[in-house]
């Protein structure tokens, strides 16, 4: 893929002493993997960004090049940047920074580096594209662009987020570009088995008995034709459980036949996360997290309710009519 933002972007960063790089919030193998790959390649330059999500990193991706480089000390956000590079964020929102900190930050130059549909354009650049299958993708294209000799620690990096993003190269976002992409990557030195082993076998015992849980709280909605569960934060809590151990299950959800779609309900005390996943062609899920102010893809994406439910059965009661839209 060509871009006639590239030669510009290259020059920003060519340009810029102080640069920042932010991802979403509860940040995955494709916003992890886009930060490093670009921090790598801003440190061959002599530079020496910033990287900031205001969640760590889980803890299988420390396996991840020059992931201590990430910080989530916000007073490191209180300066004049030259630039500052926000990924797989489809808006300002997903950074989950609070709205002062935005407005500071808006006054600098922003490239938006992004690959879901529902991406609001909200930088002074946006290279978006949701044709390609993750953010990692992009920026793979664009070292590409400018003739980078992509070192083995970026390519580990990149071919992370095309695993993370694609499903291990199984769902929606496995396209052809994506494989030969994550070829040439596998060409450059990085080693596709050793993370699939770290983002794939990561659960404790009790990660595994909290998906039990899960699943006996598993509900099959027929009037929405969707499967649904839920967990609290307080369970987390009191048994010792990092949010992380339930990563991924809402795409095992998935897999079960006869559904058009699948949720995800994570209750916190302050608000509520829904993921929500779908295998059907004609499902579209983006539809759904946007009527709620979410985004992402069209077979994967969430949102975010500024409160936490108290059951999960009312939310969809009272959400009848756009719900039954998506189930028929």
């Amino acid at each position: 893929m060509t871009n006639i933002f590239f030669p510009e972007i290259e020059n920003k960063i060519l340009l810029a002493d102080d640069i920042l790089i932010i991802i979403h919030r509860q940040p995955d193998g494709d916003a992890c993997g886009a930060a490093l790959a670009l921090f790598l390649y801003c440190q061959t330059l002599g530079k020496q960004p910033v990287v900031f999500s205001v969640d760590a990193p889980p803890s299988y991706f420390d396996f991840l090049p020059a992931i201590k480089v990430f910080t989530a000390n916000s007073i490191n956000l209180l300066k004049n940047w030259d630039l500052i590079f926000v990924l797989d964020c489809g808006d300002w929102g997903h950074t989950g920074l609070d709205q002062q900190t935005i407005k500071q930050l808006t006054s600098s130059m922003v490239i938006n580096i992004d690959h879901h549909f529902t991406n609001v354009n909200f930088g002074s650049i946006n290279l978006v594209n949701h044709r390609v299958s993750s953010t990692c993708e992009i920026i793979f294209d664009f070292f590409r662009q400018i003739k980078l000799p992509i070192s083995k620690n970026i390519a580990i990096c990149l071919l992370c987020g095309l695993v993370t993003d694609t499903g291990v190269f199984s769902n929606a976002a496995t396209s052809l570009s994506a494989i030969q992409s994550a070829g040439q990557l596998l060409a450059r030195g990085a080693n596709i088995k050793l993370i699939v082993d770290k983002i794939s076998r990561n659960k404790t015992i009790g990660g595994l008995q909290l998906w039990g849980l899960l699943f006996s709280r598993l509900i099959i909605n027929t009037d929405f034709n969707c499967a649904y569960t839920y967990i609290r934060e307080s369970e987390l809590t009191a048994n010792n459980i990092h949010e992380e151990e339930i990563d991924g299950f809402v795409n095992f959800l998935n897999n079960m036949a006869g559904i058009n779609w699948a949720a995800f309900f994570r209750i916190n005390s302050d608000h509520t996360k829904i993921s929500l996943r779908t295998a059907r062609h004609n499902v579209d899920v983006s539809v759904l997290a946007s009527f709620f102010g979410g985004g992402g893809h069209k077979k994967a994406a969430g949102f975010t309710l500024a409160y936490p439910l108290k059951d999960v059965s009312q939310f969809f009661i009272d959400n009848y009519t756009i719900l039954k839209k998506l189930g028929d």
